[in-house]
This record gives structure tokens, C-alpha cells and sequence, in this order.
């Protein structure tokens, strides 16, 4: 398992990154707290595996299963273009084995 976690508000972004993770099916779980809604994005360049990319209110934990290849994955959490978050936004990402 790994987790990323930060002030969303001060970056706009939180993000986390694995170098090597093998073929198979896990769960990434985003959350965030001080705005009204985020984004979640999977990705895995290269791999010739399609991105990930949903949208999740705040103060739900947001879940998602993926089928990942063998490889790096980067997993951010993002505000929504032109949203608004307050100073102290927070928001979390982690990816899990089955």
C-alpha cells in the first residue's frame, strides 16, 4: 500500500507516485476535506492503459478500482478548474493490493 497526502489548497495538487507495481487489480482511494469537490487521476505513461479520471465531492471518500500493468502509476488528486478550496484544504490519495 502506498499514500500521498498534503494542502491541497497551497498546490492545487496532491499527488503520489509508485515506481513499480505489479500486474493486477487494485483500489485507489482519494479523499479531501475544505472544498466542495476534486479530481481524481490514475495514470500509467507508456503502459498502453487508458487514464483513469473521476470527479468526487469532498468529505466522501471516493473509491475506485483499477487494473494496473506492471510500471511506474501516479495517482493526483486536483481541484476542478475555476473551484475555489479554503487555505487549509487538505486532500489524501492511496492505492492498494487487492
Amino acid at each position: 500500500m502506498q499514500e500521498g497526502a498534503g494542502h491541497l489548497g497551497a498546490r492545487g495538487a496532491v499527488g503520489l507516485g509508485v515506481t513499480s507495481v505489479p500486474a493486477g487489480d487494485f483500489s485507489v482511494t482519494a479523499a479531501c476535506d475544505g472544498a466542495e469537490q476534486a479530481t481524481l487521476t490514475v495514470s500509467q505513461q507508456g503502459a498502453g492503459t487508458p487514464d483513469l479520471t473521476a470527479s468526487f465531492r469532498c468529505g466522501v471518500p471516493f473509491m475506485q478500482r483499477v487494473h494496473l500493468v506492471p510500471g511506474s502509476v501516479n495517482a493526483r488528486v486536483t481541484l476542478p478548474e475555476g473551484s475555489t478550496a479554503s487555505a487549509d484544504a487538505t486532500a489524501a490519495v492511496r492505492i492498494a493490493g487487492r
